[in-house]
């Protein structure tokens, strides 16, 4: 079985991306901004992303001193996330799981019968708002166990 590092963060899905913010900020003390951990050699601090295949935008927070949630919202109305939040509506998404190997954690899951979506995913690259404002590219590697096979739940499997 894959060995979980870290449950890196909750992702949640909303319509209105700034004012879930501002409800997390304003009611629960929650910071702007995550230590986005892609492995051993590369962390750096985030706020806002956007994965532009999904149609996707996110701003990350932190309650407490390490709980990390990702704040999603469309960032087009023809995009998966408009489209699953048509479907689904607002609240949680994805459970993130930190692994050392994307693919040999999909081996040993499809090993298994776990069926692994999203493996388009593998080689897009996210731009990631620094929290100087500046813009950075990352390959950030993930894919999701099919909801199906984790009773209701998207377990992202990724890098970070």
């Amino acid at each position: 079985m894959p060995k979980v590092k870290d449950v890196h963060r909750l992702g949640v899905i909303v319509k209105d991306l700034e004012k879930a913010v501002d409800f997390f900020v304003n009611n629960f003390g929650a910071k702007k901004g995550i230590i986005y951990r892609k492995d051993e050699t590369e962390n750096f601090p985030i706020v806002y992303d956007e994965i532009e295949p999904e149609g996707l935008k996110s701003c990350y927070v932190t309650l407490g001193q390490d709980f990390q949630i990702e704040l999603m919202s469309p960032s087009r109305p023809d995009g998966n996330i408009a489209k699953l939040l048509e479907k689904r509506g607002e609240g949680i998404l994805t459970v993130c799981f930190q692994v050392d190997s994307v693919d040999e954690a999909i081996k040993e899951l499809e090993s298994k019968g776990v069926r692994i979506v999203g493996k388009e995913q593998l080689n897009w690259i996210t731009k990631i708002k620094m929290a100087d404002g500046s813009v950075k590219e990352v390959h950030t590697p993930y894919v999701f166990v099919h909801p199906k096979d984790a009773f209701g739940l998207m377990i992202e499997i990724g890098l970070r």
